[in-house]
């Protein structure tokens, strides 16, 4: 029997829909009457994660959680489980009802995609209790609501434009407590002669600790005060930082390192007052267990931080590695209680408009805004700090002198100013003078627009202080960007750049060889043009050469691949650095943006997780040749990032009268080769900054492979680093060093840093040495590497470390990574004399000839092999490459490889050099279902019973399999004996990874049929007679048969055809195939 392909789809829908009835009502987590469920407790969590909860599609209307706190209400029954990424897709006015306990903390962790606005939490009488975003900056961003109350049910709602998305709810029921109460300690009032004892501090239930290092008490620190409320604090330390502040991945104990310990019995808020140059961070872990939620950094160079505290958590304060500058004066909690705070209005010159919105906010915390309303009451938190504000840049709203006051439950008289009027004005540029035929600027808060006065190139404004967005009606189409904010004193100057209309990118002819300057002003342009090049060959026939004709400043991301760029002793500069903060960064992408940097309006730090990278390579096959690349972030501050810097996080001030931007408390992560792609190569070029120079952030493996010959690579901390594989051959390893005469210059030249920071991906370091970038003339040394996470790879074999290298070797960056690490090295030297570091991390068995064994070049061994997985063009040793060898007695009779061709074996590592045979043999019994699936799936493939099906693949000396990731080979059969190739064509078919056959191309000659493939086995070859080659594209008949060479075994089409059908149906067939490509 014949079974038609609409036949098959309608028996595969009802087949489906059967299996779908009997397995729904027993869905996991599908319930449509719950479970009977207690009420919630005090001081438990409840989560209701949409992201884990279902197999399979299904509606939500109805459902209720296990525990019985969470159910979805869906009136329209449009709310699903969407998939295990986004969660559950909900539309506007659907609900989720929440069970509390009484006080508790909802947390919605939010998706970044969908057309959600908002979800607004309501209490059992309709009272908002607070809102959250609609959607995440960031996926699976985290927003919380603070319910203060009994216990009731609390209804989430969402409001949407469309579907929105839900990753999931927790509610935190907030612990009771008999004994509660606010408390300030400064440690002032408690000393004994400058000196307080570490331990514990109760006030009613909640617990403040201090720890110190070993059983050092806290002394006071000379010079290190703080002024709170008018008096002047001393601050005091214990000793040195917790081994791994960074981290610190459970709750410290005594003894532990410096820092403070707040356990809370209540909701409320801690302020810590302090004296650093630095940051706090302050990491949060449940009580219960210890697990840890995460932490927070402030500002640096404040000397108080304010942070909510809840029930059921414990706070850690603590410095980070970064520095043990953090001095400890005093806490102060304060427990959350409601009250209602009368509010009057006083009109003294504000001309008051209808729309105007007074409204407050926690001058500490955020969150959302409240609105006063005059002659009403407002809810506010006792002791807490607010800040006034209103939506009319014309309009300052006081209570007393100052934007900010303290609610205490008293009434407050809010007055109201009148803001004069001031004067923005500046250039038009980006567009001809005089094509600008109106500006206009319309306030962002209350959407008031001021018309200015255009004169050719130049405008001018009358308006009231505010941020504003600016709108350009032109005589050529150009539109503009800008956005400024009016200072409330004094002039604005302000420039607005109006972009013209962009010109369609054209399609570029193909060249192999480009000039920049020259046939593209930047490199950026170069590599946009590569991209659209038409006909361009692939792979190697297809490399573009580019010829660096002069020095380049701009930050480029070659996205081109098989791109070779001479340098020319040419140097490509930039100047991002983290920790700063620039007008010009894309804090989508983290890139240079021209029209961000000419608004000068939003900034972002450089980092973008690039840390601020020059030359990010993001093309595969990238070569560089004679190239500097530079990052000039701690080398000097260039007039362009001047204009460009908005603020720091840095204790420092580069912007700063005689700021030395060299110096040691610069010293910052910036990037200046970037590595996001693979078999990249680098031939005597330098690559120069401080910290993270060469490499990529994250810990994503991507196998990306990269090949460092003749190089000058410099920095002093973690600057090699990342997860890439890398050989560095005769490279020049150069430590970036401090002035003599600068502070601490000796102490920190002494211990520079870490050459290397590497994740699991191997580092091979051959043939180097270690130098100095001679601006210390002292004593100047670091370390071979240290752990970036766990398993970190590295090494060294015949370098030259010049002394500059101390004995211990090596470091981790987190506690305990050191144990896990790979840490070898070889050969090494100091001047005349044999290196071997003999530190913690130093293992004997990783210092010998067999350690390394894998990457020292031999007739059998190349990194090539064993790192790389291709021969890089620079490769410092002479390697053939993968030869194909066929065995006589093979049906193959050659195999030919093209030369962008590459090889890996089963764990996916490269095999780019030695002998590599073909095998050919009859298809597997699972092979030969498969094709027989693919033809019965196809309408145009047409089989004839001289079908062979056959298994070619590849494999390495020691038998274990190589396949084919990239370019093409031609196989050549040996001709069938049995054939009169004078009266039938050939057809060859490749089964493909989606399970479709792909006819190849294929030539005949008198000893071979030849066809060109980029994957292997399974293969199909037919034989048509010459007069119906260019045949019927006819369905397989039910009594034609097809063959497996060797075995000669045959099956009535029909029978493949219900097996087909059948695998369809139950999703098994793909799965169990054993195809190797």
């Amino acid at each position: 029997m014949k079974i038609g392909r609409k036949a098959k789809k309608l028996l595969a829908v009802a087949l489906t829909f059967v299996l779908a009835i009997g397995t729904f009502q027993f869905a996991p987590g599908v319930r449509t009457i719950a479970k009977a469920a207690g009420a919630p407790e005090a001081g438990k969590s409840y989560v209701l994660d949409f992201t884990k909860l279902y197999s399979t599609k299904t509606q939500l209307n109805g459902y209720t959680s296990d525990d019985g706190v969470f159910k979805v209400i869906s009136e329209a029954d449009k709310a699903y489980w969407h998939d295990g990424q986004h969660g559950a897709a909900v539309y506007n006015g659907d609900k989720i009802e929440v069970k509390v306990a009484g006080s508790a903390e909802i947390a919605l962790t939010l998706c970044k995609y969908g057309s959600g606005t908002a979800f607004k939490v309501t209490d059992a009488s309709g009272k908002e209790v607070g809102s959250t975003s609609g959607k995440s900056d960031a996926d699976a961003g985290s927003q919380s609501i603070s319910y203060n109350g009994d216990a009731t049910t609390l209804t989430i709602t969402c409001e949407a434009s469309g579907e929105a998305y839900l990753h999931s709810v927790m509610v935190n029921n907030f612990a009771k407590s008999d004994k509660v109460e606010s408390f300030t300690l400064m440690l002032d009032d408690i000393a004994k002669e400058d000196v307080v004892a570490t331990g514990d501090y109760k006030y009613g239930d909640s617990t403040l600790t201090l720890v110190g290092q070993g059983e050092t008490q806290y002394t006071v620190k000379p010079g290190k005060t703080v002024t709170v409320d008018g008096k002047e604090y001393n601050s005091y330390t214990a000793g040195k930082r917790h081994a791994d502040s960074n981290n610190i991945p459970t709750i410290p104990g005594q003894g532990d390192g410096t820092l403070t310990i707040f356990t809370p019995a209540a909701k409320g808020t801690m302020t810590v007052y302090f004296s650093s140059t630095s940051f706090l961070r302050i990491h949060d872990y449940n009580t219960a267990d210890g697990s840890k939620n995460g932490y927070t950094d402030t500002e640096t160079s404040i000397n108080s931080y304010t942070f909510a505290v809840i029930p059921g958590h414990t706070y850690v304060m603590s410095t980070t590695g970064k520095t043990n500058n953090m001095f400890y004066a005093g806490y102060k909690y304060i427990v959350d209680k409601e009250v209602s705070v009368p509010v009057k209005f006083d009109n003294v010159d504000a001309k008051l408009t209808d729309s105007l919105e007074i409204s407050v906010v926690d001058a500490n915390l955020g969150g959302n805004a409240i609105k006063l309303k005059d002659g009403t009451n407002a809810d506010l938190l006792e002791g807490h700090e607010y800040k006034l504000s209103t939506n009319d840049g014309g309009v300052r709203a006081a209570v007393g002198d100052s934007d900010t006051f303290t609610a205490t439950g008293e009434a407050i008289v809010v007055s109201l100013y009148d803001v004069p009027d001031v004067t923005v004005e500046g250039k038009i540029t980006g567009t001809p003078e005089g094509t600008v035929k109106e500006l206009s600027l319309t306030n962002m808060v209350n959407g008031r627009a001021y018309k200015a006065a255009v004169s050719g190139d130049s405008y001018t404004c009358t308006l009231k202080p505010g941020e504003y967005n600016t709108s350009v009606v032109t005589t050529n189409g150009g539109v503009t960007h800008d956005r400024v904010s009016v200072k409330t004193e004094g002039t604005t100057v302000n420039e607005v750049y109006v972009e013209l209309p962009a010109k369609e990118a054209e399609p570029v002819a193909f060249k192999s060889e480009l000039n920049v300057p020259g046939d593209y002003a930047t490199l950026n342009e170069a590599s946009d043009a590569i991209l659209r090049m038409q006909d361009r060959p692939e792979g190697e026939a297809g490399r573009v050469t580019i010829n660096l004709k002069a020095d380049i400043f701009e930050q480029t991301v070659m996205a081109a691949p098989y791109v070779t760029l001479k340098g020319n002793n040419h140097t490509i500069s930039w100047y991002y650095g983290v920790g700063t903060y620039y007008y010009s960064v894309d804090p989508v992408t983290g890139l240079y943006n021209e029209v961000l940097a000419r608004d000068k309006y939003s900034y972002v730090e450089g980092n973008g997780s690039l840390w601020g990278g020059v030359f990010i390579v993001r093309g595969d096959n990238f070569i560089a040749e004679d190239t500097t690349f530079k990052n000039t972030y701690n080398y000097e501050l260039t007039e362009a990032e001047k204009t460009d810097i908005a603020g720091t996080t840095l204790s420092v001030d580069r912007l700063a009268k005689d700021a030395d931007v060299t110096a040691y408390v610069y010293k910052e992560r910036s990037n200046a080769f970037y590595i996001e792609a693979d078999n990249i190569e680098c031939y005597n070029c330098k690559i120069l900054s401080s910290q993270d120079t060469l490499g990529r952030n994250g810990s994503k493996n991507n196998n990306y492979h990269t090949y460092f010959n003749n190089c000058v690579i410099g920095g002093n901390v973690d600057y090699i680093c990342g997860e890439f594989a890398a050989v560095f051959d005769n490279c020049e390893l150069q430590w970036k060093t401090y002035k003599d005469d600068e502070k601490d210059a000796a102490k920190n030249n002494a211990k520079l840093g870490y050459i290397t920071a590497a994740k699991t991906s191997p580092y091979v370091f051959r043939n180097c040495k270690v130098t100095t970038d001679g601006v210390s003339t002292g004593a100047v040394s670091g370390y071979y590497g240290r752990t970036w996470g766990a398993g970190s790879n590295a090494t060294f074999i015949g370098t030259q470390t010049n002394g500059y290298v101390l004995e211990d070797g090596w470091g981790e960056m987190s506690t305990g990574d050191g144990t896990s690490a790979i840490f070898k090295e070889y050969n090494n030297v100091s001047g005349e004399n044999a290196f071997v570091t003999k530190g913690q991390f130093s293992k004997a068995e990783n210092q010998s000839a067999e350690a390394v064994a894998d990457y020292i070049e031999s007739a059998n061994v190349s990194a090539v092999n064993t790192v790389l997985g291709w021969i890089p063009a620079h490769y410092a040793y002479d390697v053939k490459p993968v030869e194909i060898v066929t065995p006589t007695e093979s049906g193959i009779a050659a195999v030919e490889v093209s030369k962008e061709a590459k090889f890996v074996d089963e764990s996916g590592k490269g095999v780019a050099t030695g002998s590599v045979t073909a095998i050919e043999k009859a298809a597997s019994e699972e092979q030969v279902a498969a094709v027989k699936e693919a033809v019965a799936n196809a309408e145009d493939i047409k089989l004839t019973d001289k079908a062979q099906i056959i298994d070619i693949s590849l494999s390495n000396k020691d038998g274990s399999v190589v396949k084919l990731s990239n370019g093409t080979l031609k196989i050549s059969l040996k001709k069938n004996a049995d054939i009169d190739y004078t009266k039938y064509a050939v057809v060859v078919y490749h089964l493909k990874d989606d399970n479709t056959l792909e006819k190849l191309d294929v030539t005949v000659s008198d000893d071979a049929i030849s066809f060109v493939t980029g994957g292997l086995s399974p293969f199909v070859i037919d034989y048509v007679e010459v007069e119906s080659a260019s045949g019927a594209d006819t369905t397989i008949t039910e009594d034609a048969t097809v063959t497996a060479p060797t075995t000669g075994d045959a099956a009535p089409v029909a029978i493949y055809l219900l097996l087909a059908v059948m695998a369809i149906m139950m999703a098994c067939t793909v799965a169990g195939k054993k195809r190797i490509r």
